[in-house]
């Protein structure tokens, strides 16, 4: 007759001064889930069987570091005086379960989705933007450092020249009749 051997797991950190039973198992390993990043833990197992609990063995390790949360800040290419193409890198360590980005001009929103580029049309010639990227997870919203850029001056601004789309000014000509012989 064979006895039922199983693990009774325990285990505490610097701020709890008594031990939590985590996980009673037969199974030969087990997962702690919900640790707090750069912490230190002592975990003690002890055998359990019919005739009772054997002595704890500890062991003390420490969570790894959650890593930056926060976005990169954009990176640009100047297309034209009045285009821009963003990129953006998603963060070392996304807390919770990702859910889009947000990239943000002058404070406001121009674009909500999952890529991670974005092509700004329509712009002020040099005209300074600061850009943001945020990502938006189950567990809240993270921000990059805003990044500056400036686009192009508009070298021909002293000109006046139509556009391609606009019609053309009906400007009234008057015309003197001249007789020929």
């Amino acid at each position: 007759m064979t006895s039922a051997i199983s693990s009774e797991v325990f285990y505490s950190d610097s701020a709890i001064k008594y031990n939590v039973e985590h996980d009673f198992t037969p199974e030969c390993g087990s997962t702690i889930s919900s640790l707090t990043a750069s912490t230190g833990y002592q975990v003690d197992v002890c055998i359990v069987s019919n005739k009772g609990k054997g002595p704890r063995v500890s062991i003390h390790v420490i969570t790894a570091s959650a890593g930056d949360v926060n976005p990169a800040p954009p990176t640009f290419s100047i297309v034209g005086r009045r285009e821009l193409h963003i990129k953006w890198q998603s963060p070392d360590v996304i807390s919770g379960r990702f859910t889009r980005y947000e990239l943000f001009c002058n404070g406001r929103c121009i674009y909500s989705g999952i890529e991670q580029e974005y092509h700004a049309t329509m712009l002020r010639t040099d005209t300074e933007y600061s850009m943001e990227v945020m990502v938006i997870t189950n567990e809240g919203r993270f921000r990059s450092r805003p990044a500056k850029v400036r686009t192009l001056k508009d070298e021909f601004s002293n000109t006046h020249r139509h556009s391609l789309y606009e019609p053309p000014t009906q400007t009234q000509f008057k015309m003197k009749r001249t007789e020929t012989f």
